[in-house]
């Protein structure tokens, strides 16, 4: 047996008059697992939270007509009024493995580039399907997994493949109009192929991830390490590619409502140099997405593995972009660590919805964190504080819908979670 309890604290201060939101969750959770046999295992999780306090979450605001964007997530996003009654039953799996071979079946966390826990929440996304970890050789691994029902994060709900795209706002389509593929779409589940190599300082990862009847992302990532022994720096390289294409229809033959149009693609390129000595550590990083079509792909499964992703920020849904990432983290002591992040994300102009799916603006951003662990004090207690400030980065003068939780804006975070 083991727990977790978590305690999560956000508040969004808006400009102006645009609304402000706060929220304070509170959760424990229990997790068994049983070894049967001498290589078969069964485990089971479940997890209950409460909101402790908050404002309307599902209230909009009146000069934007939108409501939370962050703190609506961390309990029920379907029923924002819902304060109490929110548990959900995550893992449960048979799993069987010796040295080389893993192969589990039923609700279990997975983690990969595009499908992973996006655990910034109270709680983590779960999948439902089956997986396999084949190791090869000591430099070859191989994984793959068939995904046919999901429970995304701030949801207390399962939901089939083609019923969880579009829980999460779905912004617009190429022509202006707000998405209506929601319930709409038509997929038997995921396909997800993940091949890793790692020989001495190199490592390599090709992962394909078909989503049935909808699209097909093929990802590679390639780093390089090189490893100062006499004062134990270390200097990382690292290049991304991502190539995206249609399924068929996309979802719907009716194009007006399909997720992916037919014979749409995407190209994305992310790199990174990262430089790392004693308690130092420093990366600096550029992704492009080229123009030809929109990068897409389901917010509700997981965060994009791009090298200059932030939190509380996405590039998905856009396409002709520039973004710059400057990462710095100092370990202070064993248990304190400091982190300080700036980004430059050059975007389409938020009326371009052919290109800037939930028009966003061009933004500037600073993440500032600290993390932290009582393991003298309280062993298994772990702390987190969270500071974001996102600023538009030209004198354009936009409407309140394209600023309302989208730039020009300071989050902040606490978060006390505790293993036992």
């Amino acid at each position: 047996f083991s727990g977790h309890t978590r305690t999560f604290f956000m508040n969004t201060q808006n400009e102006g008059k645009l609304s402000d939101y706060y929220a304070l969750g509170t959760g424990a959770g229990l997790s068994y697992k049983k070894e049967l046999f001498k290589k078969l295992e069964f485990g089971t999780s479940g997890y209950f939270v409460f909101n402790i306090l908050s404002n309307d979450l599902g209230k909009k605001d009146s000069l934007s007509n939108q409501a939370s964007r962050y703190e609506i997530g961390l309990f029920d996003i379907e029923s924002p009024e819902n304060k109490e009654n929110m548990d959900k039953l995550e893992e449960l799996y048979l799993k069987w493995k010796d040295d080389r071979f893993v192969i589990s079946i039923g609700r279990q966390f997975i983690e990969t580039p595009f499908i992973n826990k996006q655990d910034g929440r109270m709680r983590p996304s779960v999948c439902e399907g089956l997986y396999t970890n084949f190791q090869i050789n000591s430099e070859l691994f191989l994984e793959a997994s068939w995904i046919n029902r999901i429970s995304p994060r701030s949801t207390t709900r399962w939901f089939t493949i083609e019923e969880s795209i579009g829980i999460y706002p779905s912004g617009f389509n190429i022509n202006g109009i707000p998405n209506n593929f929601k319930n709409n779409l038509m997929s038997n589940g995921v396909l997800l192929m993940n091949l890793t190599y790692r020989k001495n300082q190199y490592e390599a990862k090709l992962n394909n991830t078909l989503i049935d009847n909808i699209s097909n992302t093929v990802f590679f990532q390639n780093e390089f390490h090189i490893v100062s022994k006499s004062d134990k720096s270390s200097l990382l390289i690292g290049l991304q590619v991502i190539r995206q294409d249609a399924v068929n229809e996309g979802g719907n033959a009716d194009q007006t409502i399909t997720y992916f149009n037919k014979g749409q693609h995407s190209w994305v390129f992310s790199s990174r140099i990262a430089y790392k000595s004693g308690k130092f550590g420093s990366n600096l990083n550029y992704t492009r997405i080229t123009n030809d079509h929109q990068f897409l792909f389901p917010r509700e499964w997981g965060r994009e593995p791009f090298y200059t992703f932030m939190q509380r920020e996405r590039n998905e849904g856009l396409s002709n972009i520039h973004a710059f990432t400057l990462n710095l983290s100092y370990q202070l002591h064993k248990q304190y660590k400091l982190n300080l992040g700036y980004g430059r994300y050059y975007l389409p102009d938020v009326s371009d919805f052919q290109h800037n799916k939930y028009g966003l603006p061009s933004y500037s951003q600073i993440n500032f964190s600290i993390d932290g662990k009582l393991n003298k004090l309280l062993d298994g207690l772990e702390w987190n504080l969270l500071l974001v400030t996102k600023s538009q980065i030209d004198d354009k003068s936009y409407s309140p819908k394209f600023i309302m939780n989208r730039v020009n804006l300071f989050h902040f975070e606490a978060v006390i979670n505790f293993h036992f």
